[in-house]
């Protein structure tokens, strides 16, 4: 029998339905005008980009904390870690229209959906 492995050393992708995580993330983005991808802590793609239009051309910092940056013409990069229980499993990452603030909230409750769907793959991964 495998040993079970710890929260820190699970991939993203061994806690969600993939489909499913693609569709959620497609459908959430839309409905809020943003592009948007999840990222792993190292950086790798976790799903694909929704509706990228090339603003946010950095790569995610991989930071613990929300953070945003305006193009100062309307339009909000940003990024918001996924975290479950203590643990940082990736980040959301991103573009909105709207102002720093706005994307901030954003992104924070897309994380917070993110890593309460990871709590239900992590409970049936256990």
């Amino acid at each position: 029998m495998a040993e079970e492995k710890k929260l820190e050393e699970l991939e993203p992708r061994e806690l969600f339905d993939m489909d499913f995580m693609q569709r959620f993330q497609d459908s959430l983005a839309r409905s809020g005008g943003m592009s948007v991808a999840i990222v792993s802590t190292n950086g790798s793609a976790v799903t694909r980009p929704t509706d990228w239009s090339g603003f946010t051309s950095k790569r995610p910092s991989g930071s613990k904390s929300s953070t945003v940056k305006s193009d100062g013409q309307g339009r909000v990069a940003f990024e918001a870690p996924v975290m479950l229980d203590g643990v940082q499993l990736g980040s959301v990452f991103g573009e909105m229209p709207g102002t720093e603030r706005q994307a901030e909230e954003a992104a924070e409750a897309f994380a917070l959906a993110i890593g309460e769907l990871a709590k239900l793959g992590y409970m049936q991964y256990r």
